[in-house]
């Protein structure tokens, strides 16, 4: 077995609530920065305990009866120092004791057999997996009230993080590899591989984490990351082991199932030889954009595209594999990425714009939230591999949405977005202009991926093409939320809601606004499998159980 170690398991956030930190702690630079070859030790950043306080986190299960039965008969106290936070540290996930690191498989499974045997309606107790810690905070915290009565935990699988077999079209790695570092190894191969689906942008995302959530790139002649998965191996809430392939009947409930239907140990991907790509980047209006998107999308292989209403300038990156000149720079660059000499500066005064806006509502100049705008000044086109093109998200604190629409929903959904945009500007007398930086405001355009239809029965894009709506605001640079943040949320996720959309699983959505059974086409069959392989509810939080009306 090729062995790559990580650093990365969970310990509590020890920094002050308005340090800026990911969720469960981890500090996060450009994830990009440091990457060495897949065998490297040091492809994730340790987590930050500046007062070198031992860890109390239950790493083996000898000592699980007696941890749980301690906590049935204590009620534990918030310690803002000690205790784990989502990443914008404005959600507490679990206590510092609550956290369990199992350092094989097998003690999975006799965790969970002991779990399943104890646990009872009058003592229950529950187990949530957490991957890297970056999905919205509900579907990780293990209880929103801590109560005497019941144990809760945090199963992160950090240990569990290698290569299993390699084989010449698929790749089997353990649950807690991240995509960086699958990518890496695919990409170390000769010849190289790669996975037949784009990636998301956030590579330090675990591989369980980002299939079990719905992660997924652009391009409508591929799908989620999960349609991407040959097969799982699974340990059941009963600590029984399952090996779940595409012949199995709830393969599309297993593949996409936010840890409700068990452990996931091992993912094996399906792969495909590497190609090398182009992304050309332009600027755009947005009357082309909304005219224009869906048929771009049909005729390039990946499209993205961000539009900025204050100045209705929509950028686009188009890519498709690059011609034959341009993989011999690339060759002759040591498989680097290259960039064109020609530079579009058509989007820098538009980013001067937002920046400002920004710097008065996070209440900060500087910080990674201004290097994601920043990098659509004097854009270049771009050769280079599939993750040097796309995996290069700035991973930074912020409240993140996005929501599905059926494609041809697109243009009507867009221009409800625009109303709404405008009507919720003031005009602004402190610049002298309409709209723009008043009222209602975001800190990253909206975002828009396309994809093609998924097999993954909870995934926005099952069974149909869909176009990803996101949209974000930041932190501001004490840990709050910017005034008005939330109800800005709320009022997207109203809007698209009308034209058909559907969450993403693991970012941020509005309980009040979405009505689960009626826009997921399989939610009830999900349910069904769910009581079916967890009768006890031991991997349900107390947001899971109301979610499920459980």
């Amino acid at each position: 077995m090729l062995r790559i170690e990580t650093q990365r398991c969970l310990e509590p956030t020890f920094s002050p609530p308005h340090t800026i930190a990911t969720k469960s702690g981890l500090r996060l630079s450009n994830p990009d920065a440091n990457l060495k070859a897949p065998n490297s030790p040091t492809l994730h950043k340790s987590l930050i305990n500046p007062s070198n306080t031992p860890s109390n986190n239950i790493n083996s299960t000898s000592n699980v009866s007696t941890h749980i039965n301690t906590n049935l008969s204590t009620t534990p106290t918030v310690n803002p120092l000690n205790d784990v936070y989502n990443w914008s540290r404005i959600h507490h996930l679990a206590f510092k004791d609550q956290i369990i690191q199992p350092k094989s498989e097998s003690e999975i499974i006799s965790l969970l057999q002991y779990v399943h045997h104890t646990s009872s309606p009058s003592h229950p107790i529950s187990i949530r997996p957490i991957g890297s810690g970056l999905s919205y905070e509900k579907l990780s915290c293990v209880s929103e009230s801590p109560s005497p009565l019941s144990s809760s935990f945090l199963l992160d699988l950090c240990h569990l993080a290698s290569v299993v077999s390699i084989q010449p079209h698929s790749i089997t790695v353990q649950a807690a590899m991240t995509v960086n570092q699958l990518f890496l190894t695919l990409q170390s191969l000769s010849p190289r591989r790669d996975l037949p689906v784009c990636p998301g942008v956030i590579g330090i995302q675990t591989v369980s984490g980002a299939i079990s959530t719905g992660t997924h790139g652009q391009g409508l002649y591929q799908s989620t990351l999960a349609d991407a998965v040959a097969s799982l191996r699974i340990v059941l809430a009963n600590g029984s082991v399952v090996n779940i392939d595409r012949t199995h009947k709830d393969f599309g409930a297993y593949v996409t199932s936010m840890g409700l239907l068990g452990v996931i140990t091992e993912v094996e991907f399906k792969t495909v030889p590497q190609r090398i790509l182009t992304a050309q980047k332009y600027a755009t209006t947005y009357e082309v954009f909304k005219n224009q998107f869906v048929e771009v999308n049909k005729q390039s292989e990946f499209v993205k595209g961000w539009w900025f209403p204050d100045t209705d300038l929509v950028h686009i990156w188009e890519v498709n594999p690059c011609s034959d000149s341009q993989l011999v720079q690339y060759l002759a660059n040591n498989e680097a990425p290259v960039l064109s000499e020609q530079i579009d500066t058509a989007m820098n005064e538009t980013i001067s714009q937002i920046s400002k806006c920004m710097e008065k509502d996070t209440l900060s100049k500087t910080g990674k939230q201004f290097e994601t705008i920043d990098r659509f000044k004097n854009c270049t086109n771009l050769t280079g591999n599939m993750t040097q093109i796309y995996c290069k998200g700035i991973p930074v604190p912020q409240i993140n949405c996005e929501i599905a629409i059926p494609l041809s929903q697109f243009q009507p959904a867009i221009e409800a977005l625009k109303t709404w945009w405008w009507e919720n500007n003031d005009t602004n007398e402190k610049n002298g202009t309409e709209g723009g930086s008043g009222g209602k405001k975001l800190h990253y355009p909206f975002i828009f991926r396309c994809t093609g239809n998924s097999e993954a029965w909870l995934s926005g894009s099952y069974g149909e093409e869909v176009c990803w709506i996101g949209f974000l605001v930041y932190l501001r640079g004490d840990g709050g939320v910017t005034d008005g943040g939330m109800e800005r949320m709320r009022e997207v996720q109203e809007i698209l809601r009308e034209f058909g959309g559907i969450p993403h699983l693991g970012k941020h959505w509005v309980e009040g606004v979405w009505k689960w059974s009626e826009i997921v086409e399989r939610w009830e069959e999900f349910k069904g499998v769910r009581k079916e392989v967890d009768e006890k509810g031991l991997f349900l939080n107390d947001f899971m159980r109301r979610w499920f009306d459980e």
